[in-house]
């Protein structure tokens, strides 16, 4: 079916399909611009290319292609949309099998039946236990009836009893949602547990999972898989998260249902779950089908620790510049909702918002499996990076990681040489009349150079990681200035040349702008907002290339790009109080 799929998308421009009920205006070849049919406004916003065979407004975030246009403008099924489009682009669609049709609709229906069933039984007295727990937990009575939250009665017959009454046993049988046997004897596997209904992306219920109240085992159960349910391929919540997921550009791959719903009070809705089993590989290619970083959030245990690097070295043939992995680093607890409980929402989203990429999750992880103190372990680390980096088929990115690694072993070289030499800032301050001639104090650099004043009058400022590893990062164009950046960092500071003079009217200019501030401010507040500062620039530059690529290109991808740099700008001008 999806070869036909896409000779219908090749055969039907969107321009053809849409342009019937929005007015469209050319603005280059294949590509249109008309006011937004799904929200109210005045200067359009609303982009259509045949190019590439989307939409997508800059207003609300509605995109889509053809198929996406008839169902949700239109309030087509997706049967009804599919075999419009085959008869106007000529596409002959395989016979259609009614009694799969038949079937599959009968399973839905059971399944619905269930889920109500169930969601009733939470608010009756056998309920009362499952619904006091979930309240304890902190769940409110929004997220419970949005996820459709239920209870399996103890009640060996009750379940069986009301199918019954509107569905065959055969059907029933073939839903596998019971266990049936030979004798006819039901027995409903999740009996006594609070369940969580397990939903596709449309929205229909599929499966269910069931979490037990009392010590027994196992303490999670999935159904049986049926015709439509698979588990390997199904995340927990992903239809409530598809459209938050698209606006941030992101999702947020937790371990189970109670974190996603722990996320949801908190206003984080683009968070989903495996079904038990650990993340596939096969899933987190489904999500760079929808994003292009999927962020990693597996608990912060040993096994929670094991899980997260199974991902990140499945996943490592497969990255390139555009399809990414990171990982957020739990503080305060072992899981997303102890988090939430132990330290609040805000240290819950702080983490959320700062995740650590694919390269540094494991290179830390293997920094602390191995160690880095005797010879054997350095060398050994060293080894094993190397082959972790041979493993990448982008040979790009794979030369990019291997920098990555050998700048990162370098900055563990430079703490050493720190936590063991007291550097004389004297000294420093000395060496810096060798470093800059002619390079003028530009905005470019005025707040590198900020930074670089501080540091070598600080240099034990660079034993905090964050501030070591911002440092490292720093893209920095300007040579003289990179070599400054290799004098902090490097142990062995007698053996860098540094044949360059007169930065002392730099020095000046950035010693009379830290100076004053430092009678509020420590030296490591100015140093860091000088930091923040640069990063901010570095991003604006960015935003401003990739809007003029946007013009010439027009893809979803560079749209993305542009997206999130204008996420992460307005991050940082948070973070630095800026309107």
């Amino acid at each position: 079916m999806s070869l036909h799929i896409e000779q219908i998308r090749s055969r039907i421009p969107a321009s053809r399909i849409i342009g019937q009920k929005v007015t469209l205006k050319g603005r280059g070849a294949g590509e249109f611009i008309g006011l937004c049919p799904f929200h109210h406004e005045k200067t359009p916003s609303f982009t259509v290319s045949d190019t590439k065979g989307f939409y997508h407004c800059f207003g609300c975030s509605a995109h889509g292609d053809i198929f996406t246009f008839l169902i949700e403008y239109e309030g087509y099924d997706y049967k009804t949309a599919l075999e419009t489009l085959a008869s106007l682009a000529g596409v002959e669609l395989p016979a259609y099998n009614r009694e799969q049709y038949d079937s599959h609709k009968r399973f839905y229906e059971i399944l619905e039946t269930i889920t109500k069933i169930y969601h009733k039984n939470l608010y009756e007295k056998q309920g009362q236990p499952a619904l006091s727990y979930i309240r304890a937990r902190g769940i409110s009575e929004a997220t419970i009836k949005k996820h459709r939250l239920g209870f399996a009665s103890f009640d060996r017959h009750s379940l069986i009893n009301e199918l019954k009454k509107k569905f065959d046993i055969e059907d029933i049988k073939k839903s596998h949602i019971l266990s049936i046997k030979e004798d006819e004897k039901t027995t409903d596997p999740m009996r006594g547990r609070l369940i969580f209904p397990i939903m596709e992306k449309s929205g229909k219920v599929i499966a269910f999972g069931g979490r037990i109240l009392d010590a027994g085992r196992p303490k999670y159960l999935n159904s049986t898989e049926n015709p439509l349910f698979e588990k390997g391929k199904i995340l927990y919540s992903l239809n409530f998260a598809q459209s938050s997921m698209y606006r941030a550009q992101r999702v947020l791959v937790v371990e189970g249902y109670m974190d996603v719903l722990a996320l949801s009070e908190i206003g984080v809705e683009n968070a989903v779950a495996p079904l038990g089993t650990g993340l596939k590989i096969e899933q987190i290619k489904e999500l760079w089908k929808l994003v292009d970083t999927p962020v990693i959030c597996m608990d912060a245990d040993q096994a929670g620790s094991k899980a997260a690097h199974k991902i990140a070295m499945e996943a490592l043939p497969l990255i390139n510049p555009v399809k990414r992995l990171q990982f957020v680093e739990l503080l305060g607890g072992k899981d997303p909702d102890e988090v939430i409980k132990n330290k609040g929402k805000n240290a819950m989203l702080r983490c959320i918002e700062k995740p650590i990429n694919l390269s540094e999750f494991v290179f830390k992880f293997f920094k602390n499996k191995i160690g880095y103190v005797l010879p054997e372990e350095k060398a050994l680390l060293k080894n094993e990076l190397d082959n972790i980096t041979k493993q990448i088929r982008d040979h790009n990115l794979q030369n990019t990681y291997r920098n990555y690694f050998k700048n990162e072993l370098f900055r563990l070289n430079s703490f050493n040489y720190f936590e063991k030499q007291n550097v004389q800032r004297d000294r420093n301050i000395a060496s810096l009349k060798n470093i800059i001639s002619d390079n003028k104090f530009n905005h470019e650099n005025s707040h590198i150079v900020t930074a670089f004043y501080i540091l070598l009058r600080n240099p034990e400022f660079l034993n905090d990681d964050e501030i070591s590893e911002a440092v490292i990062r720093l893209d920095i164009s300007d040579q003289k200035l990179d070599k400054i950046r290799e004098f902090l960092l490097n142990p062995n500071k007698e053996k860098i040349d540094l044949k360059i003079h007169d930065l002392i009217e730099e020095l000046n200019v950035a010693a009379n702008i830290v100076e004053p501030q430092a009678k509020t401010f420590s030296h490591k507040q100015i140093l860091m907002r000088a930091l923040e500062l640069h990063s901010l620039y570095i991003v604006q530059q960015q935003i401003k290339k990739t809007e003029k690529d946007l013009i010439v290109d027009g893809s979803e991808h560079v749209f993305s790009r542009l997206m999130a740099l204008k996420d992460h700008e307005s991050k940082l001008k948070k973070q630095l109080n800026i309107i």
